[in-house]
């Protein structure tokens, strides 16, 4: 294998949607009932393996109130993907999945690889606010994958993870390409200014 990765991750969306209770399931395969509040940001770290490549993913869980507004931009420096998290009994946090990705972008100031899911299927769906073709069309209209999950049963959540770390892979690989293009285009336009100049000098 390679040298490994590492890669940061946000964990965003409203309070009670089971943000922790995701990241712990995630991380640690357990769930708990009980109820704790995030007080400022927690990190958990897992490490995956991707196409033969070790990835170590630094999980952030930020508060999901309002307190998130407060934490100095530099935290979110280096962020290279985001998880948009709802509950599916909820259609308020649903709707507060734009306003988040836009705090997020705005807070780094670039855009990255998002993936949105919907806690808390394991649910009767007569409890359900948020229908597949409801999460889907939003999705679709932002070009970012979805995933109906459940923190307490694990259904999608490691899928929803992976596809992040997946995409994210491709847009650093991407931005890497672009930027030694970019090295070379400017290399080429020196050199070529370099032997225009030399030309110039061995006409006079």
């Amino acid at each position: 294998m390679t040298e490994r990765i590492t890669l940061k991750i946000i964990v965003l969306g409203d309070s009670f949607v089971g943000k922790t209770s995701l990241i712990n399931q995630f991380v640690n395969r357990k769930y708990s009932s009980e109820y704790k509040s995030t007080i400022g940001v927690d990190l958990s770290t897992k490490v995956i393996s991707i196409k033969d490549q070790l990835v170590s993913l630094q999980i952030w869980d930020p508060s999901g109130t309002e307190r998130f507004r407060c934490i100095s931009e530099s935290f979110f420096r280096g962020t290279d993907g985001c998880v948009l998290v709802c509950s599916v009994t909820s259609i308020e946090s649903f709707n507060s999945f734009e306003s988040w990705m836009t705090d997020i972008i705005n807070h780094i100031g670039y855009n990255v690889p998002f993936v949105a899911v919907a806690n808390k299927s394991d649910l009767d769906p007569i409890e359900w606010q948020i229908t597949s073709n409801r999460l889907d069309t939003w999705c679709k209209k932002k070009n970012i994958p979805s995933f109906f999950v459940s923190a307490k049963d694990a259904s999608n959540v490691e899928n929803a993870f992976i596809r992040l770390s997946e995409d994210v892979l491709i847009n650093n690989s991407t931005k890497q390409s672009t930027v030694e293009i970019t090295q070379i285009n400017l290399n080429q336009i020196k050199q070529n200014s370099q032997n225009s100049s030399n030309q110039k000098d061995s006409c006079c």
